[in-house]
């Protein structure tokens, strides 16, 4: 028995131009994007279309337009008569899975990721931070390579996003040497 499963990305599948094709296309996705920038009060439809790249990467930008791009493209879809079996989302994607689940509402969906957009934006910019991804190591020996930072700063592993691609975070300094070490081995 097939099964179709629908997984939402999260961010850093953003670019601009991003859902135009179905906004263009289909009366549903453009009542998507007005209902996101009614909750929001952000012009979503231009940010996604037009960008700037920089102005549309602000967290508390991006959280709502991706998940406003994922809503629509699954309502595209919905529209054509496909739906899924299962859903999951990916970091921020979770939150359409949840809509695509029936599990919360499109507007309580934009809701959520724009108040987490905010926080998070919010905590950036107090608090100095980056994130590197380590493609090529196993996570024991990216484990390794923080825990022999750590005792400088804060540094830690973030995501383990597959077998070979890990992601850490932390203080710009200990990201940075845990990154050289990474560069020598």
């Amino acid at each position: 028995m097939k099964k179709t499963v629908f997984l939402f990305p999260g961010q850093g599948s953003q670019s601009v131009g991003m859902g135009l094709d179905f906004y263009q296309e289909y009366d549903s996705v453009r009542e998507i994007f007005d209902m996101a920038e009614e909750v929001t009060k952000i012009n979503i439809s231009k940010l996604c279309f037009e960008g700037p790249f920089d102005e549309l990467t602000q967290t508390v930008n991006l959280q709502p337009a991706v998940t406003t791009v994922n809503l629509a493209c699954f309502f595209a879809i919905e529209k054509q008569g496909g739906g899924p079996d299962i859903c999951a989302g990916h970091s921020l994607g979770e939150y359409s899975a949840l809509h695509a689940s029936k599990i919360i509402s499109k507007e309580d969906t934009i809701r959520r990721v724009f108040k987490r957009g905010e926080l998070m934006h919010r905590e950036a910019t107090r608090y100095q931070g980056v994130m590197h991804a380590i493609i090529g190591l196993p996570i024991t020996t990216v484990q390794e390579l923080v825990a022999e930072v750590q005792q400088q700063g804060i540094v830690a592993v973030a995501n383990h996003n597959t077998e070979q691609q890990i992601v850490i975070t932390g203080a710009p300094d200990m990201v940075k040497n845990v990154s050289a070490a990474w560069a020598k081995s």
